[in-house]
Order: C-alpha cells, then sequence, then structure tokens
C-alpha cells in the first residue's frame, strides 16, 4: 500500500494547488453564476475522493466491496472527463491549468495501475470493509478525505448559491420605478456595496434616472436590472450626458482581510483615482454636475480615547485612517475649482442587518459570543442604513453648502455599552472579553477597527433640520430588527395557469381563501393588469416565477412570494413563519429558483402544448 499511499498523496498535493490557486484565487468560481456546472463537476469528484481517501485508509474493501470501489472510481474518471468539456466549454485555460490537468491525468493513471493488483485480490476474498491500519499512512489519509470532503461540501453551497443567484436580484426582489415630474439624474460610484445598493434602490422609487459606476457592469445589472444604466469605465459616459448630481461611495472596503501594505494602497489608489477619474468626467461634460456627495469616515478625526465630542470643525489626529480620509477629502475638494458644489460626508459605523458592522456582532451574541474588546471605552459612533439614505438625499433636495457634515446618529455609545444593548435585544449575556493587545497580535493594523473610535455629533445635520428616525441605539436595533406583521390588505398573486402543477397549488390556496376570507386574489399572468410592469419585469419573466403584490405596493418573487401567500393563510403562518429563518430561507430558496422553477418550466416546455405556445408568444413580446 505505500506505493498506492504515495501515488495518491501527490495526486492530492496537485490537486489541492490546482483547486486553490486556479479554481479560487485565479479564477473565483464560486462567485460566477455560469461555472455551476462545473463547480457541480468538482462537488462530486471530491465527495467521491473524501469516500475513497478514508475508505483506504481503515479498510481492505474484500470482495464486492472492491466492485464498489472500481465503480466509485469509474465514475469520478467519467465525472473528470465531463468536468474537462465543461471548463473548454466555459473558460480559457491558462497554460499553467492545462500542465497541472495533464500531470493529474498521468498521475491518477498510475494509481490505476498499482491499485490494480490490489483490487484484484480484495475481490477474490469473502466481502467485507475489513479493518486496517497502516500507521502515519492511516492518519494522513484521514486528514486528507476529511479535508476534501468538507472542501466538497463547501463547494455543494457554493454550487447551491449559484443556482439561487442564477435569477438575478432585481427580479428576486423587484424595485418600482417611480413616477417623477421633477426627476434628477444621479451618477453613483459604489452603488452595489452595502450603503449603495440602499441608496440605488431609494433613488429608484423615486423616480429618478440612475448610471452606476462599477468594476463589474453585470454584477450592477444583476443587482438592478432595467431601472439603470450600467457603466465600468467613465469614459462610457458621453460629453453630453446630464448629470445633476454625483455621489461617490467608491472605495475598498476596510474590512475583510489584513492591512497588508498592499491593501493599505489599495484603500489610497481605491479612493483617490476613482475620484479623479470624477474629476475628469466632470471636466469634459458640456453642462457639469451641480453637486458633489462625496463619502468620507469619521476616522477623518483620528483615533480619541477621551470624552471630547467631535463636530465638524474639530481637527484631524495623525494616523492612517485619518490620513486616508483626509487625502480623499482633499481630492474631492478638487471639484469645487469646477464650480461643484463638494458635500464632504463623514460617515460613522453603519447600521442594519444585510451586511456592515452589526451583522457578525448580531450573529455572535445570538452565539453567546459576544464580546467587549479592549477597555470597551471606546465610541461608537453609529448611524443606520436608514438614516444615512435619508441624509444624503437631504444633502441634495436642499440647499446645504459645500463642507464636511457628520452623518452619525445625535447618541454615540461606548463599545460595552453597544455590546450590551445587542445582548439585551436578542436576550443574550455578553460576559465575553478581548484584551486590546490579543487582538493587535491578531489583527495588527486592522485591530483599528475594534479599539480605536471617536464620539462624533451630526452638528450641521441637525442645523440644516435634518430629523433622524433613529437617535438612540435601542430605536435603531427594534427598527432594523423588527418582523414585519401580517397585517390585513388587498394581495395580488400573479402565477402561470398554464403549469398544471403551478395552477393545482394555487387551486388549493383560493379553496383556504375562500373558506377563510383572506384578502388574497390570484391572477393568471397572461391576463394580467400589467401592473408587474412598472418594476421592470417582462411577460417572459413571470412566465418562470410566481409574484405577489401586496397592497404596501411591493413585489416580491420566488419564495418569498410563497411566504407572504402562507403568511395570509391561517393553516400556513407556522411555515411562513418557519422559512424567514435565514438557514431555512437559504435553503428553500436554492430549492425553488434552483429546482423546483427549472424542472417546471422544462416539463412544461418539453410536454405543455399550451404553455409552449403562451411562452414563445411571452417572448416575442
Amino acid at each position: 500500500m505505500n506505493s498506492i499511499f504515495t501515488v495518491l498523496t501527490l495526486q492530492v498535493i496537485l490537486g489541492a494547488f490546482d483547486n486553490l490557486w486556479h479554481h479560487e484565487i485565479t479564477e473565483k468560481l464560486p462567485k460566477k453564476p455560469e461555472a455551476r456546472h462545473e463547480l457541480t463537476m468538482h462537488t462530486v469528484r471530491e465527495l467521491i475522493y473524501g469516500v475513497i481517501f478514508a475508505g483506504l485508509a481503515w479498510f481492505a474493501w474484500q470482495g464486492v466491496w472492491a466492485y464498489v470501489l472500481v465503480v466509485l472510481l469509474l465514475v469520478e474518471l467519467m465525472v473528470t472527463l465531463i468536468d474537462f468539456i465543461i471548463e473548454d466549454n466555459i473558460r480559457v485555460l491558462p497554460p499553467l491549468e492545462r500542465v497541472l490537468h495533464t500531470l493529474l491525468a498521468i498521475n491518477i493513471g498510475i494509481f490505476f495501475a498499482v491499485l490494480y493488483p490490489v483490487v484484484i485480490g480484495w475481490a477474490q476474498m469473502p466481502s467485507g470493509l475489513v479493518p486496517v491500519h497502516y500507521g502515519v499512512w492511516t492518519w494522513m489519509f484521514t486528514a486528507f478525505g476529511v479535508g476534501v470532503f468538507m472542501w466538497g461540501i463547501r463547494d455543494l453551497i457554493a454550487v447551491m448559491n449559484l443556482h439561487i443567484i442564477k435569477v438575478p436580484l432585481w427580479q428576486r426582489n423587484p424595485v418600482k420605478k417611480g413616477e417623477n415630474l421633477f426627476a434628477k439624474t444621479y451618477l453613483v460610484t459604489g452603488g452595489t456595496g452595502f450603503i449603495g445598493t440602499k441608496l440605488v434602490r431609494t433613488l429608484i422609487r423615486g423616480g429618478h434616472d440612475v448610471t452606476v459606476l462599477g468594476r463589474d457592469a453585470q454584477k450592477i445589472t444583476h443587482s438592478f436590472g432595467p431601472h439603470v444604466h450600467a457603466v465600468d469605465d467613465l469614459d462610457r459616459i458621453s460629453d453630453d450626458q446630464h448629470i445633476d448630481t454625483i455621489i461617490n461611495l467608491a472605495g475598498e472596503p476596510l474590512a475583510g482581510g489584513f492591512w497588508t501594505e498592499a491593501r493599505k494602497q489599495a484603500f489610497y489608489d481605491s479612493r483617490l483615482n476613482t475620484t479623479k477619474a470624477l474629476a475628469g468626467l466632470v471636466s469634459r461634460l458640456k453642462t457639469r454636475p451641480r453637486k458633489l456627495i462625496n463619502a468620507s469616515a469619521i476616522g477623518f478625526y483620528g483615533d480619541r480615547d477621551d470624552d471630547e465630542a467631535l463636530e465638524e470643525r474639530s481637527a484631524p489626529r495623525a494616523d492612517f485612517m485619518s490620513d486616508l480620509c483626509q487625502k480623499w477629502e482633499a481630492e474631492a475638494r478638487k471639484m469645487e475649482n469646477l464650480g461643484l458644489k463638494v458635500v464632504r460626508l463623514r460617515i460613522g459605523l453603519v447600521l442594519d442587518k444585510d451586511g456592515g458592522i452589526l451583522a457578525p456582532l448580531a450573529l455572535s451574541t445570538k452565539l453567546l459570543a459576544g464580546m467587549i474588546m479592549g477597555s470597551g471605552k471606546q465610541w461608537m459612533s453609529w448611524i443606520s442604513r436608514e438614516d444615512l439614505v435619508r441624509l444624503i438625499l437631504f444633502i441634495d433636495e436642499n440647499s446645504v453648502s459645500s463642507g464636511a457634515i457628520n452623518a452619525t446618529a445625535p447618541n454615540p455609545v461606548r463599545q460595552k455599552d453597544f455590546m450590551k444593548a445587542l445582548g439585551r435585544h436578542f436576550k443574550r449575556p455578553v460576559f465575553l472579553w478581548m484584551p486590546g493587545s490579543i487582538l493587535r497580535f491578531m489583527l495588527r493594523d486592522m485591530a483599528d477597527l475594534f479599539l480605536c473610535g471617536q464620539k462624533v455629533l451630526p452638528k450641521k445635520a441637525s442645523l440644516y433640520g435634518f430629523k433622524f428616525k433613529h437617535e438612540k441605539l435601542t430605536d435603531a436595533l427594534d427598527a432594523i430588527y423588527l418582523e414585519r406583521k401580517s397585517d390585513a390588505g388587498h394581495t395580488k398573486t400573479y402565477y402561470n395557469a398554464d403549469c398544471p402543477i403551478c395552477d393545482a397549488e394555487i387551486g388549493h390556496y383560493k379553496n383556504l381563501c375562500a373558506r377563510n376570507g383572506a384578502l388574497l386574489t390570484f391572477h393568471n399572468i397572461h391576463h394580467n393588469d400589467g401592473k408587474l410592469k412598472a418594476y421592470g419585469l417582462s411577460q417572459e419573466d413571470v412566465t418562470r416565477r410566481i409574484y405577489v403584490l401586496t397592497h404596501e405596493d411591493e413585489v416580491r418573487g420566488g419564495i418569498d412570494a410563497m411566504i407572504e401567500i402562507w403568511r395570509n393563510l391561517p393553516g400556513y403562518r407556522w411555515l411562513a413563519k418557519f422559512c424567514k429563518i435565514r438557514t431555512v430561507h437559504w435553503f428553500f430558496t436554492f430549492l425553488y429558483d434552483g429546482i423546483c422553477a427549472p424542472m417546471l418550466e422544462f416539463y412544461n416546455r418539453r410536454w405543455n402544448k399550451k404553455y409552449k405556445r403562451m411562452s414563445n408568444h411571452a417572448h416575442e413580446n
């Protein structure tokens, strides 16, 4: 067995390098929807290898089990060949990856040759998985088996996510384009980020025309669909383009990795280069924008370990974050020479459940891992994401002059009080403590995000008359995590009645509504009232998925539409509540978007003549 394990060890090394370097680092396959079929093959292969590695480490596969092993290896071989075909169809493989694939193919051939006589011997013995032990090899291949199997599970989750995101976000969570006689034209950079996504959707609802600049135009279209103009280069904006306001939110995220010198430089480059490019755009536009709202951060003031209340006129201190913000603001202010009003928005810690700093802190608190960091006395100047978007629009719509504005709520709190407030909200104790020295040893400069702070007040925003919805942290947490109640209101369901399975299920819900008086009505999408067009949804879009239009004029699609139906029916409200649990919701979304909807469409297109006829008509329209 030494020869077998030696050859397999080489296979593990080559395969791990290929997986990490090509599939993860350079190609980033788990983030590419078009790679979901290739990643599916990887998942199957990794799960098979996990079983084989651990199985060979602990058992002799005798009798019929020898044939099971052969079948597993043949399946793995077929999967690999299919994988090669898929790879060639969806992407151009770099030379190194082709070389690695050749070496892996040669090495697996050697493995089959070395294993062949062993398997023949096992096949002639009485059937059974006979325990064996090969010393170090056993423990090594146990680790290999567990590792590759867990990686297969990880790839399986990635495949499930890719099947979900192949349905664009704007179709899963549609937004209505409002009507506005006084609509403005906005250019938003960083529009697919945590703040930008909320802002752009708000602008769309307001009936404004929005151009979004990002590194990936496809991602922008995936997020907002036909409601925005997506550009990945400012050169694509013509000189006669009319833009009223530029909102610059672009910048490499500060969280998500160690602050190496390369990352620090990326922080500077992503902010300064984008702002310089915006200045170049403004200088060539025939009609220049009226205003630039440029993001900055309260890090401008530097780390403060005292109780000084900082206002917009407070002087900065010398540290990395302060220097980054100062240079960013200085670059933005150059556009004042081009005739723009430049507002520098010094943003605090932005809170919402979908991301930012709150999501990981809330999760750790729920899992009884919430902790005080360092002394816990450092200030956390925060603002809810809703209030931040409202403040940005307030600045644009009102006669706010150029200058700095602190985007923080009026009541900052210390870190220990922040965590205790989270604990009270989720009814969890917060008793853990992380010494600052350990955090700095682990994270180095990145520890500043957790150990440094400043007490910042929104003096100018208040003077201009802006009213915060969430002035206190407890109010913000209650609003962010508020569970929407099943209030009464007429809800319309749009479904494809030409799908017999869909029609049967909806028929069941119709009967329940008739018996219980639920305010639900059901409409065949081929005879709908056209109200979904305002959400950018075409007839072909609504043919493939179920949609619900609530009395609040919100549209939900897919599993969220089913939840909306269930929460209006007495016997199904428990299911609606169960499906809103985050992990359950993710799994049911995969079932709907990744399995049920595609299978129903395949079935109907292949065997349902009426569906095919109506679907072709929708496609033509």
